[in-house]
């Protein structure tokens, strides 16, 4: 049983490495995505940290140099904490033709990527018609409701 339910997570944990694989790989030279911009682009909303263990994992099969961290709105930086990774990946990027500001950020206007297939595809639920009011027979109210009711018209 144990078994089983460890096959079943590695296929479901693998197939969203491929998702992220696949929009990654789709990255062009000189343009960058953010983890949270993967994740939404690979149908996986609010797995911005998947998709950072998926790059360290995935390696050099890759462009993980492309993908950042969100400083803020509109704002990227490089979020590797390892110094010597953190300087390659910004020295990848440059020779990319990407322009970091002093502080270090990266304008996602001027070189973000923005996929067009997987646009905002989200696990969602559709949204709810709004209810409809039934008319008819009034329904049967408990005795206390009734007399807040009654309280209410007087």
């Amino acid at each position: 049983m144990a078994k089983e339910r460890d096959e079943e997570a590695g296929a479901v944990f693998s197939e969203s490495w491929r998702k992220i694989h696949a929009v990654v790989l789709r990255i062009p030279r000189g343009r960058v995505m953010t983890y949270g911009q993967v994740a939404l682009a690979a149908g996986l909303p609010g797995a911005a940290r998947l998709v950072g263990y998926a790059m360290r994992g995935l390696g050099g099969r890759v462009p993980w140099h492309r993908v950042l961290g969100q400083r803020r709105s509109g704002i990227a930086q490089v979020s590797i904490k390892e110094p010597l990774t953190g300087t390659e990946q910004r020295l990848r990027l440059e020779r990319e033709g990407v322009r970091f500001s002093p502080s270090g950020g990266v304008d996602l206007e001027r070189h973000g990527h923005r996929p067009t297939a997987a646009r905002a595809k989200t696990n969602r639920a559709p949204k709810r018609a709004p209810a409809r009011v039934l008319t008819g027979a009034p329904t049967r109210q408990t005795p206390r409701a009734a007399s807040k009711a009654k309280k209410r018209r007087n």
